[in-house]
């Protein structure tokens, strides 16, 4: 079993570990070899995305550009084709409330560009709504890391860890079996971080592997926990803290108080920061933004949040990572271009009675439209981006490819503004009063009571 990606959990102590290394993703995923141990790893715990449902067939444009992220990574033919889909948004993606859609269907539209629907909004409603238990399961089809390969330094936990041995490397992390096998490991480490036994140092590192299980187990608030009580250890320490402040930023997305601010990015940048020469910063900007996202898809987050990320991916220190990052960021603005397109489209168009008499219908299509231009400023800035990354001779045709690609968005503006404003004429005609107008309708009448109360009240003082 330890063979593949979670073969290898090295359960002896690593006496040449410095101090500073306990809370890091080098102290816990092997350096050598990460990246062709990285395809494994797509394959087990990407497992449930819409790219492997299809037995990874998309169009030939997706396929390409899959690839060359792919090869960006130091991979080639499938392998490459795979890993770089998944980081480019591969799994299944929730949109505005209408239900879920498989990301190879989405990734494909989006990167291929087509005016046809390809989602039904004709059921569901209008307004997407908060649910962390919703968030959760529409988790399990996202890409995620895998399960630590380097243990050592926790020799105490032995028989927990042993647990992983007999994890199906053929199923995906969140199989029934294998998640039950992760938690149960979750449940001993717990009680033993309980037990006091473990120095500051190993607490540390306790609470990093701690925070890492539950949230491949996708137990987004427990893994905050801890990645929290690592943070804090570590801080006193004046170690660094690198996986928990990751899990950290990643964990908070599922907030149901979240409103975006771009200092939340400062642990996503730390993380990466922290640790430039970590393979595996492609896979964790793209697990971070699959999750970023979901919650875009709820309304908690606009595509302003996408330019934080950029901000980020931008940042010198990580400049090795810089041409795949941006080509992932840059597809995951073509996918929400697409998701806001769909929407403006098939609301528009709608023959459900329902959006057609539904006075908010007008607003979420005005602001699935503000939603484009934002996400279309983002675009064109992403590919000013990649234009400077002085790339090879495939990277710029690539790149010329999402340059198309952009014009025939923001060609395709011009129709659907006039689908919106089509919709707001039937309604009107309709006698449907806009969402603002609703609001005055109720709330004219009790002020208008209001006054005349209040001059009546004045005039009965007077007069005595």
């Amino acid at each position: 079993m330890r063979r593949f990606v979670l073969a290898g959990v090295l359960l002896m102590p690593q006496l040449g570990m410095a101090a500073d290394g306990v809370a890091t993703f080098a102290a816990f995923y092997q350096p050598s070899g990460v990246v062709s141990w990285l395809v494994v790893g797509l394959l087990a715990v990407a497992a449930g995305a819409a790219i492997f449902f299809s037995g990874g067939a998309a169009s030939p444009a997706v396929a390409a550009i899959g690839s060359w992220v792919g090869g960006t990574m130091g991979l080639s033919g499938a392998a490459a084709t795979k890993a770089g889909l998944a980081l480019l948004g591969g799994g299944s993606i929730a949109s505005g409330g209408f239900g879920i859609v498989g990301g190879t269907a989405v990734l494909t539209a989006a990167l291929t560009f087509s005016t046809e629907l390809v989602l039904d909004y004709s059921v569901g409603t209008l307004i997407a709504k908060y649910e962390y238990h919703d968030l959760v399961e529409r988790s399990k089809d996202l890409t995620t890391l895998p399960l630590p390969k380097n243990t050592g330094g926790l020799e105490k936990q032995v028989e927990a860890l042993d647990r992983f041995d007999d994890v199906d490397e053929k199923k995906p992390l969140v199989a029934s079996g294998n998640i039950e096998l992760i938690q149960n490991a979750i449940a001993e480490l717990e009680t033993a971080a309980e037990s006091g036994d473990f120095e500051p140092l190993e607490r540390a590192r306790l609470h990093s592997l701690l925070s890492l299980l539950p949230f491949i187990a996708n137990d987004y608030q427990r893994a905050l926990q801890h990645a929290e009580r690592a943070i804090a250890i570590s801080g006193d320490l004046g170690v660094s803290s690198t996986l928990p402040r990751y899990i950290q930023a990643t964990a908070s997305l599922y907030d149901e108080q979240l409103r975006w601010r771009s200092a939340r990015t400062d642990d996503l940048r730390a993380a990466l920061v922290g640790e430039p020469n970590n393979k595996l910063i492609p896979l964790l900007v793209a697990i971070y933004v699959d999750r970023l996202s979901l919650r875009m898809d709820d309304g908690s987050v606009g595509p302003a949040a996408l330019a934080d990320i950029r901000a980020v991916l931008n940042d010198p220190v990580l400049e090795k990572h810089r041409t795949t990052n941006l080509i992932g960021l840059t597809g995951r603005y073509f996918v929400r271009l697409k998701l806001a397109q769909q929407k403006i489209g098939a609301v528009a168009t709608s023959n459900s009675e329902r959006i057609q008499a539904d006075p908010r219908s007008a607003d979420v299509l005005e602001r699935g439209l503000s939603d484009y231009e934002e996400l279309l400023d983002g675009a064109e800035s992403a590919l000013a981006d990649l234009q400077g990354v002085n790339p090879s001779r495939k990277d710029a045709e690539q790149i010329q490819v999402f340059t198309q690609l952009f014009a025939d968005y923001r060609s395709d503006r011009v129709r659907l503004e006039g689908l919106v404003n089509d919709f707001r004429e039937r309604q009107v005609k309709a006698g449907v009063a806009a969402g603002d107008e609703v609001i005055w309708l109720i709330l004219g009448p009790a002020l208008l009571l209001l006054l005349v109360g209040l001059v009546g009240v004045r005039m009965r003082g007077k007069g005595a």
